[in-house]
């Protein structure tokens, strides 16, 4: 049968047996011991797993309960190693039968529900072997394993599932919802994994309890089984790239409000083919904490094409994203709970990894890359970047107005503070972005500016009317765009990161947004006037008509003209419709 591998570090206390909170879900890590004794771990002398092969043709030094039973190649689906295998069933057989969740629960040590906490449903009955074996820091345990199964797969309504757990863990290996699955020859049974081989890297000395179980989920009628064989202990294994799983993450030192930069490489993992390089980033989020991850890649060359995860303390994956901008991603994940989370960076197709196991998925590229992770603990005040702006609904032709202040962040100096705000346009499309502040007497010396949705700056607009700005701008590219509002001084802002400018006022504003999607009739405002060439002295005439815009109805269309006047000078303006029979009952202004 086929054979995998999956590498895992425990990196926790190994003196404590698994007393797990079962409201978690797949994979269930104690808290930190934090009394525990912090002298130098012994050096172990006697490490073994005592009849590991079970070539004993019995359980001799291990200890069941259930329906267990030593099997060989006449079960149908053969050994790993040996002539010998351990076999576990949730249903009956010549030892007994399965026993009730709680009795499994107090056998493994196991708070009661932790078995319900994995999240396949109700488990009603199942079966379990343990060991207790010492080990020294740095020793890799290593086991075989396979699923077999009489339920409906893929299926989550009767969803069995076998684990194993070493303390401080109790680890889901496989479930009905299993992609592995493959016809097996096991009289019994329908479908089977094939073997699998996981390999624990052990970083502390210590005495601990290998256990490896099966359950029955949903009903007590159709039955799964375990095998297991070739259980193991060697030293093996090069540390040198340690942040592949949740237990050798890189600590990024983020407890709240906070940033943090690296460069690093997805390939640098020598004991993987560089595409399955997974590194993965420890940080802790309060509930409410906003987490923005950013990985720059394919936009400074480099051939990665990433994807970026964030996981909760189980490995639960609680956001996934690829491919924001080109090939490079970004997440803006706010947290539900407070708990410790990691942000994983892999590359494209390897996005089901778990990041307990080393190696445990495939991707397709590697290559260099930058990462940023930013930790807002109180954005109260959502519109400061890209992700948080505020949406206009514009998708189109359309007005959108709205007053605002800067100065509102709490989190940041009054005159640092930006406001975004996001539309859609289509290529040809005309915005005309307008703000009011000082002409009512705010503080605000304003600076407008337009980004594309990969943060590029296309638009930018100082003073246009004393210190209040204005942009006209056409849209090359249909694209979503932002446009932000900052204080002057502040023109180099990243849109991506909040406070990354710093401004010189603040006050409040009315920002006025019209998007013109056929700007073909353009002398409707005074950005589109048409020009008259008056610079002083001098005479113009031209024939139009009210009615000519084909965005309004006809009544509400508007014509503008531009001159100039020094100071003294007269201007007659003169309009003739009706008295050649227009139905144009007209109006002038000069403004």
């Amino acid at each position: 049968m086929k054979r995998t591998e999956k590498n895992l570090k425990i990196n926790t206390d190994p003196s404590r047996d698994v007393n797990s909170d079962p409201t978690t879900k797949k994979n269930q890590p104690n808290e930190p011991d934090v009394s525990r004794d912090i002298s130098p771990p012994p050096v172990i002398s006697n490490i073994a797993i005592e009849n590991g092969d079970f070539e004993t043709g019995t359980f001799a030094e291990w200890r069941t309960i259930g329906d267990t039973s030593i099997e060989t190649e006449d079960f149908g689906t053969g050994p790993s190693e040996g002539a010998f295998q351990a076999l576990l069933t949730n249903g009956a057989g010549d030892s007994g039968g399965s026993v009730v969740d709680s009795d499994l629960e107090e056998f493994l040590n196991l708070a009661p529900g932790v078995l319900d906490g994995f999240g396949n449903g109700d488990v009603t009955e199942g079966s379990a072997i343990k060991q207790t074996f010492t080990a020294n820091a740095g020793d890799i345990l290593t086991f075989d394993w396979n699923f077999l199964t009489n339920e409906a797969t893929p299926g989550d309504t009767f969803n069995d599932f076998a684990f194993f757990s070493i303390n401080p863990l109790t680890i889901e290996l496989a479930d009905t919802t299993s992609f592995l699955f493959l016809e097996t020859l096991a009289p019994d049974f329908s479908e089977e994994t094939g073997y699998q081989t996981n390999s624990i890297a052990i970083s502390e000395s210590g005495t601990y309890t290998l256990s490896f179980g099966i359950v029955d989920v949903g009903d007590d009628a159709v039955d799964s089984a375990l095998l297991v064989d070739n259980i193991q202990i060697g030293f093996d294994g090069d540390p040198s790239e340690p942040n592949d799983t949740i237990f050798e993450a890189t600590s990024t030192d983020l407890f709240g409000e906070g940033f943090f930069s690296t460069s690093s490489d997805i390939g640098d993992n020598p004991n993987l083919s560089s595409e399955n390089d997974v590194d993965l980033f420890e940080l802790f989020l309060d509930a409410g904490d906003q987490l923005i991850a950013d990985i720059d890649a394919s936009i400074f060359g480099s051939e990665l094409d990433s994807v970026l995860s964030v996981f909760d303390s189980t490995g639960f994956l609680v956001a996934q994203n690829d491919d924001f901008d080109d090939s490079d991603s970004l997440i803006d994940f706010t947290a539900e709970f407070s708990d410790t989370y990691y942000v994983g960076v892999s590359s494209f197709a390897n996005s089901n990894y778990d990041p307990f196991f080393e190696g445990s998925g495939t991707g397709n590229s590697s290559g260099s890359y930058d990462l940023f992770l930013t930790v807002n603990d109180d954005p109260s005040e959502p519109n400061d970047t890209i992700f948080e702006a505020t949406s206009t609904d514009l998708f189109g032709e359309g007005f959108f107005s709205t007053s605002s202040d800067i100065g509102d962040n709490p989190n940041l100096s009054s005159e640092n503070d930006v406001d975004l705000f996001e539309l859609f346009l289509d290529a040809g499309d005309q915005l005309i972005a307008d703000i009011d502040a000082s002409i009512f007497g705010s503080e605000l010396d304003s600076v407008l500016s337009v980004f594309d949705s990969t943060g590029f700056l296309v638009a930018q607009n100082d003073d246009f009317d004393d210190s209040d700005s204005l942009i006209d701008f056409t849209a090359e590219f249909s694209d979503t765009y932002y446009v932000g509002v900052s204080s002057f001084a502040n023109s180099n802002y990243d849109p991506f990161f909040e406070g990354s400018g710093t401004g010189d006022s603040s006050g409040f504003y009315d920002l006025f947004l019209t998007v013109n999607d056929d700007p073909s009739e353009p002398n409707d405002t005074i950005f589109e006037a048409t020009s008259t060439d008056l610079f002083g002295e001098g005479f113009f005439s031209t024939s139009s008509e009210i009615g000519d815009n084909p965005n309004l109805s006809s009544e509400n269309d508007v014509d503008l003209f531009e001159l100039f006047l020094d100071a003294g000078d007269q201007l007659i303006a003169d309009i003739d419709a009706s008295i050649f029979g227009s139905e144009l009952d007209s109006v002038l202004s000069s403004i």
